[in-house]
């Protein structure tokens, strides 16, 4: 699985026009296959709260009617909260996924742990 992150970059990027239309294709295809499993009814989402102190935990119980082959997950953060990510550790089953902090310990209350599950 890919893990998305937001990167500051600095200096200069330069693509070709052909290589920009190949990432747009390939964006669109993604993009594409995710409205089809969504509308299909093949995808799964919820949030998980989680506790002061937790550096990973796990998913479970989940009875997908799909073997998801994605699952992105997405720390929320309470307002003034520390920024922290999470990550998938291993792959997604029908019954759920790992997950871990990645850059420290749960701090306080209020943090959420949001996935979305695709086939």
């Amino acid at each position: 699985m890919a893990t998305l992150k937001n990167t500051n970059v600095t200096g200069k990027v330069t693509q070709t026009a052909a290589a920009t239309a190949d990432n747009d294709l390939v964006r669109l295809v993604d993009v594409m296959t995710l409205l089809a499993a969504v509308s299909a009814g093949q995808s799964y989402s919820g949030v998980k709260p989680l506790s002061n102190g937790d550096e990973d935990g796990s998913v479970s119980g989940l009875a997908l009617e799909f073997t998801p082959t994605k699952c992105f997950v997405k720390l929320i953060i309470p307002v003034g909260g520390d920024s922290l990510e999470a990550g998938l550790v291993g792959d997604p089953t029908v019954d759920g996924f790992a997950y871990r902090i990645l850059n420290g310990a749960i701090p306080s209350t209020g943090y959420k742990l949001q996935y979305f599950l695709l086939p």
